[in-house]
């Protein structure tokens, strides 16, 4: 239905008359309306789109099926690992407020995009890191896969000083 029919419409337009008697404000203004019979300006009920309208902004996969699962799991399995990485108090405590201590909204959104900018450096510095490590098993001719395995509980000097250096000081590593 046009948006400026009906009984409360939502925008103004001069090819409708304006329906003051609602006592609502047009939220928009249509300046330069559809010149000749539009289906949109002279259909009193409803208007069909077809789904070529909307193909830029439309979903592949029906929402909630197998296919729309395996498609977007990764992506959103991805991004809620990174929100933990991100609040985890031993790596940089972004749900911690007391770490951030400074006040107004705006020091609060600087210091959480630092954080983040942080952690993301952090993450291509290890991932730099494993590339060169693999790289090195490759030449040597060690072509095994990789499985992901946990931080030891136990940390070497080297590694405080070489993978901790600027955090030793706030959160220490346990040894």
């Amino acid at each position: 239905m046009c948006p400026a029919a009906g009984n409360s419409p939502t925008a103004s337009c001069p090819r409708k008359p304006t329906n003051l008697a609602s006592g609502k404000v047009p939220l928009t203004i249509i300046r330069r309306p559809v010149e000749g019979p539009a289906k949109v300006c002279d259909n009193k009920r409803s208007t069909t789109f077809p789904a070529e309208a909307g193909g830029k902004f439309a979903q592949e996969y029906q929402y909630g099926s197998k296919e729309w699962r395996e498609m977007y799991g990764h992506g959103r399995n991805s991004v809620e690992s990174f929100n933990a990485y991100l609040k985890d108090g031993g790596t940089h405590a972004l749900e911690d407020g007391s770490r951030r201590r400074l006040r107004g909204s705006a020091a609060q959104y600087f210091l959480a995009t630092m954080t983040v900018v942080a952690a993301n450096l952090d993450k291509i510095i290890d991932f730099a890191a494993q590339k060169t490590e693999d790289g090195d098993d490759y030449e040597a001719g060690i072509e095994a896969p990789r499985a992901k395995q946990r931080k030891p509980r136990r940390s070497s000097a080297l590694q405080r000083v070489t993978h901790q250096r600027g955090r030793a000081r706030r959160n220490p590593v346990r040894t």
